[in-house]
């Protein structure tokens, strides 16, 4: 939970009241090698932290041939980003390539919170421009 609260701030200042409130909504889980965070055609809703392990994204062309795209290594934020804001299908699939500690929220609770907690609002904004 440490890496947790420490990302955020090479992006933005994170004050406690807010860290504290978002927190609630993110549960931790493992996610076993080779399977799968997003999948492909998925509508996505969750958003992610690896704390340890290593995840894979990549894609398929028309010809079924795989692409990577991105690896994540822990400590990183996981999930199908744009889906998430253009509530389009998820074209990037992503699988543990090891066993993974995750911590996982709705990524709607989340948004709900970007009202009270600007902070958390100017997070969400530098971490889709990071992903851009």
């Amino acid at each position: 939970m440490k890496e947790f609260k420490l990302y955020p701030v090479n992006l933005a200042k994170i004050n406690d009241i807010t860290f504290n409130e978002s927190q609630k909504f993110f549960k931790p889980t493992e996610l076993k090698k080779n399977n799968f965070f997003a999948c492909e055609g998925e509508y996505t809703q969750q958003i992610g932290f690896l704390e340890e392990g290593i995840v894979g994204a990549f894609f398929s062309n028309q010809e079924v041939k795989e692409y990577n795209k991105q690896f994540f290594v822990a400590p990183s934020l996981i999930g199908a980003y744009t889906p998430l804001l253009t509530k389009q299908p998820n074209k990037i699939v992503q699988q543990a390539l090891t066993d993974c500690q995750i911590i996982v929220a709705d990524f709607s609770k989340i948004e709900f919170l970007y009202d009270k907690y600007h902070d958390l609002e100017c997070l969400g904004r530098k971490i889709a421009e990071l992903y851009f």
